[in-house]
């Protein structure tokens, strides 16, 4: 995967969020020239209080996230 495609689902899972890191992360990607992707499906997008986020892209589950989220799902 390449850096783009990296930040391109970055920007769109972090796009429906409202935490201040989330929008760092949409606006870095977008000064990159990064766009949040239209062809991509995002269902069950899922804020996780203190770790991060859950959704389902293009069917597959996706999380973004810290250590305390990527040691509870293993």
């Amino acid at each position: 995967m390449s850096r783009r495609e990296v930040l391109e689902y970055l920007a769109l899972m972090e796009g429906p969020a409202s935490h201040p890191l989330s929008e760092a992360i949409v606006k870095g990607a977008l000064n990159e020239g990064v766009s949040i992707p239209k062809h991509i499906e995002l269902k069950d997008h899922t804020l996780l209080p203190g770790e991060g986020i859950t959704a389902v892209v293009n069917g597959k589950t996706v999380h973004v996230g810290n250590k305390k989220l990527f040691q509870r799902i293993g």
